[in-house]
């Protein structure tokens, strides 16, 4: 008699597909050590900053480092028309990257990482550094302060950034450092008119050039703000980058308000 075993019909062995992986965020051409130091290394002590809406945490780092963690869990709502709470720690990243490209040097480097489980932007940390509000009369009429701070009100606009105020940037050594870019990318513009009828930094004019010049550079840079903003608000942003290229080869400096029609 034979084994009914042996005619027994087996199940059809399906071929056997490994999972691949999840693509890779996009790497910018331009990134720095600082920006690895900030997404690498462990965190060995905080304490939290307040002072403003959403929570901010100074983070110290294994072997030297710090900076400023401001989780997605710690945004708070209805702050600004068309930028929802949840995405504000992406828009402190895409205004690092986009100073990166525009080379304005403004924006202290900014990573997006997780520390203890939740996931946030991180900011490196300016010691030493001042608000406006804390400088002395004298520091305040310096004519390279007034350049720099002409740099940020043109750079705040190019971002939309609509929080803007005399405690969200800070200054050391002449130097304006952009923090708190959080409201910026949003339909609500916030950008004041301090500076109008007044030259363009020529760093500014050659970055904005050289910017919309780099073809592929371009390309990658929206691919990157992509990853952290809608289309519809890198579109934007490109348009107003040219808008300001326009003007300055229309004027050659920021003309008076009735003039531009910010």
């Amino acid at each position: 008699m034979e084994d009914s075993e042996d005619h027994e019909e087996k199940p059809q062995q399906l071929p056997v597909v490994e999972e691949s992986s999840p693509p890779e965020h996009l790497r910018s051409p331009l990134e720095t050590p600082a920006e690895g130091v900030l997404e690498n290394r462990e965190k060995t002590d905080s304490k939290p900053l307040g002072g403003g809406c959403n929570k901010t945490v100074f983070i110290e780092l294994k072997d030297d480092g710090s900076g400023v963690f401001k989780p997605k869990n710690g945004e708070r709502g209805g702050l600004r028309m068309g930028v929802e709470a949840g995405t504000y720690f992406r828009r402190e990243r895409a205004a690092y990257l986009l100073d990166r490209f525009l080379g304005f040097d403004l924006v202290p480097p900014t990573v997006v990482r997780e520390i203890d489980g939740e996931v946030g932007s991180f900011q490196q940390f300016i010691p030493d550094a001042k608000t406006v509000i804390q400088l002395e009369p004298s520091e305040l009429n310096e004519v390279a302060l007034k350049q720099q701070r002409i740099k940020l009100w043109i750079f705040d606009y190019i971002i939309y950034n609509s929080d803007r105020h005399l405690g969200n940037f800070l200054v050391k050594d002449g130097k304006v450092y952009a923090i708190d870019n959080g409201l910026s990318f949003g339909d609500d513009i916030g950008v004041k008119g301090y500076f109008f009828d007044a030259p363009i930094p020529l760093e500014m004019v050659e970055g904005i050039e050289k910017f919309l010049s780099w073809e592929e550079g371009r390309k990658i840079c929206e691919d990157l703000l992509r990853e952290l903003l809608n289309p519809e608000e890198v579109a934007a942003c490109m348009g107003r980058i040219k808008r300001i290229a326009g003007i300055i080869r229309q004027y050659g400096k920021v003309p008076l308000e009735s003039e531009l029609g910010f």
